[in-house]
C-alpha cells in the first residue's frame, strides 16, 4: 500500500510551522518577554532564562524562522521584536480553516 501525503494549502503550513515553533515551553516565554518589554537583544533575553547564550539564539532563530519574531540590527547588536501582525495573520487563517472544515463537515451531514 502506497502511502499518500496529506497536501495541504500554503498557508496551513506556514501555520503549522508557527504552532510547532511554539511547542517549546522556552519559546513560549520568549516570546511573551518580547512581546511585553519590546524589542531586546539576544543578551538581554538570555539573562532572563537559566540556558546558555548559544541555546537562546537557537530559540530565536526557530522563532523568527516561523514569522513571531522579526530581527534588526542596532550597531553590534541584533534587536528581536514580536511580531503582532504576523501572529494575527496566522491565527485568522486557522479560524478560516476551521470554519471551511465545519461548513463542510455540515453540508456532508445533510
Amino acid at each position: 500500500m502506497v502511502r499518500q501525503e496529506l497536501m495541504l494549502p500554503k498557508k496551513i503550513m506556514e501555520a503549522i510551522e508557527v504552532f510547532a515553533s511554539l511547542a517549546d515551553v522556552h519559546r513560549q516565554q520568549i516570546v511573551g518577554l518580547v512581546g511585553r518589554n519590546g524589542p531586546m537583544c539576544v543578551g538581554d533575553i538570555a539573562r532572563n532564562f537559566l540556558m546558555s547564550r548559544p541555546a537562546v539564539s537557537h530559540h530565536l532563530k526557530v522563532l523568527k524562522r516561523a514569522g513571531l519574531l522579526t530581527a534588526h540590527r542596532q550597531g553590534k547588536e541584533i534587536h528581536y521584536e514580536f511580531n503582532r501582525e504576523r501572529t494575527v495573520q496566522v491565527l485568522r487563517w486557522m479560524a478560516d480553516a476551521v470554519e471551511q472544515q465545519m461548513e463542510v463537515r455540515q453540508t456532508q451531514a445533510k
